[in-house]
């Protein structure tokens, strides 16, 4: 069988190396981030993606909401998107 090892053929070091590594692999944590977003600010989903991104986290944003600015700011624009989540989640 041309390709495969047998337990009586020897392994390389690249074969040796590759297997180590598959070994080796962890699975990706994947991490829903459920939070609004804000154009102006640091809060909300745009601080939380790099941050759990640099935790080793693959990060799959679900924005509850769209904020022009911070509400601590006067009159911030929102938008909800609670409608759409539903569907957001499912696709």
């Amino acid at each position: 069988m041309k390709g495969s090892i047998l337990p009586t053929q020897k392994i390389n070091r690249a074969q040796k190396a590759m297997m180590s590594n598959l070994e080796n692999c962890m699975p990706i944590k994947r991490i829903a981030a459920v939070h609004d977003i804000c154009g102006y600010g640091k809060c909300s989903l745009g601080t939380a993606l790099p941050i759990l991104s640099s935790a080793g986290f693959e990060v799959c944003p679900v924005p509850t909401g769209i904020y022009s600015k911070q509400t601590n700011f006067k009159n911030p624009v929102i938008l909800d998107s609670s409608e759409i989540l539903d569907d957001y989640i499912k696709s």
